[in-house]
Parts: structure tokens; C-alpha cells; sequence
């Protein structure tokens, strides 16, 4: 009983979400609260509400992006020490685009791409519709069927 208890809790804590809560104890200014209160929250919003929705290919893109985020957030602050603190939310978010397009945003259908816009609450902040701008001329460019679905 002792040995599947503790591999279940072994495996519940190794879940990728859960790297962001490590993140926000990890970081030595706790008035950021990006990692728990973004960060976590759409990470495991999308694994216990949205992914269900997504088709096969969607739920791909979101196992990378979810991945690519948390790489690239935990790189980052590992690389920039100095301004971490003060910075954690703009460089988290300026991941975002890039994060997206690499785990093939493009190629989704369009019926992805609505289940992942209605999921997001903050439509109307002006870094949600600047990138949202970005991604979008992005995918015109590198997929020439994006613009004939979207």
C-alpha cells in the first residue's frame, strides 16, 4: 500500500502543471504571481476542461505549447537573474506567440482555433490583441491555407 501511495503521489506531483507552482516557490520575489496565478491556472484549465474539446491534432498542439511554455519561462529566468522579478509576467507572455506557432498553431483547424480563443479570458487586454495580430499574419504567412479557413 506504502509503495503505490507514494508512486501515485510521485506521480501526481511530476505533472508538467505543476512546474509552474515550483517555479513561482523558486523565485525569491513573491509579488510576481504570474507562474501561480496565469501560468497554473490556463495550464490546468486546458488539461481538465479544454483539451477534451480539442481534436486529435489540437490536443497535440496543446501536450507541446504546454511544454514549450514552461521551458521556455524556466529558461529564461535561469538566464536573466537580475530582472526576473519585476519581468516574470512580460516574459512569460512574450513566449507565447512563439510557443504557439512552433507546436503547429497553423496547421489547427478552425474549430480548434475557436475552442483556444473562447478559453482565454483577457481577449481585450492590448498584449492579447497585439499578439493575437502577430500570430495571426504569421500563419497567413507560413500556411497559405490559414487564410482560406480562418
Amino acid at each position: 500500500m506504502k509503495v503505490w501511495l507514494s508512486l501515485l503521489l510521485f506521480s501526481l506531483s511530476a505533472l508538467p502543471c505543476d512546474e509552474y507552482l515550483q517555479i513561482h516557490e523558486d523565485l525569491e520575489c513573491k509579488r510576481s504571481h504570474y507562474p501561480k496565478s496565469y501560468g497554473y491556472k490556463y495550464c490546468t484549465k486546458f488539461r481538465s476542461e479544454i483539451n477534451d474539446q480539442l481534436s486529435p491534432q489540437g490536443l497535440t498542439w496543446s501536450k507541446k505549447t504546454e511544454k514549450c511554455l514552461i521551458n521556455k519561462l524556466s529558461q529564461k529566468l535561469v538566464n536573466d537573474r537580475v530582472s526576473r522579478c519585476s519581468k516574470v509576467k512580460k516574459i512569460a507572455y512574450s513566449q507565447h506567440p512563439g510557443c504557439y506557432i512552433e507546436s503547429g498553431f497553423c496547421e489547427l483547424d478552425k474549430s480548434d482555433i475557436d475552442i483556444i480563443s473562447q478559453s482565454i479570458n483577457n481577449k481585450f487586454s492590448v498584449s492579447f490583441f497585439s499578439q493575437a495580430i502577430y500570430m495571426y499574419l504569421r500563419c497567413r504567412f507560413k500556411n497559405k491555407k490559414f487564410k482560406a479557413r480562418n
